[in-house]
């Protein structure tokens, strides 16, 4: 892509697009117009696919009457792909959008540098043998890595087990567990 290519599309984007991250985590580079022949400019900048949708607008015949028009948008939606636009475009960004761009690439450059998207994994210490373990930080999303097997846990399950066995059975008489099995 050529400078002028960059600073249009930049200029282009940053008028009427969106930079963002969806739902699930990826980022996004989108941009949409009713005009097809920009959209297709910046389609075939952006290398990815034209999609159209039917919009209600006003077309100035009457207050109330409206009238169907096609709108022309293009996303790049990988990981990959948006990050190495953005990265080609920061330079040509002037408003909000190249803080946008610059969070996004400061957050997914590890995936697009790394290869096979490998996480790194975070290292742990046994709670009961002491030994150091590896875990992906994914897991730690669900419940802390305590033990480094099911061996080195098994005695805390049993103790917990104890502990709370009243509770566990019968939850009306937690409170008395306090006051008599103390």
């Amino acid at each position: 892509m050529l400078d002028i290519e960059k600073a249009w599309l930049a200029g282009f984007i940053e008028g009427e697009g969106t930079i963002g991250v969806q739902n699930h985590g990826s980022p996004y580079v989108q941009v949409g117009n009713t005009d097809y022949l920009l959209i297709q400019k910046a389609s075939a900048l952006m290398q990815s696919n034209i999609y159209v949708q039917t919009v209600a607008s006003l077309n100035g015949r009457g207050p109330n009457v409206k009238a169907t028009k096609d709108y022309y948008r293009t996303t790049v939606s990988s990981i990959r792909r948006s990050v190495t636009l953005l990265q080609q475009l920061l330079p040509y960004f002037v408003g909000n959008k190249r803080k946008t761009a610059e969070y996004i690439i400061s957050r997914f450059i590890d995936r697009v540098n790394n290869p096979h998207n490998k996480v790194a994994r975070v290292k742990r210490t046994c709670e009961t043998c002491h030994e150091e373990f590896e875990v992906y930080p994914r897991e730690l999303l669900s419940r802390p890595a305590r033990f480094c097997s099911r061996e080195c846990e098994r005695p805390w399950r049993r103790d917990w087990a104890k502990d709370n066995a009243i509770h566990l059975r019968f939850p009306q008489y937690s409170s008395l567990r306090k006051l008599y099995f103390v």
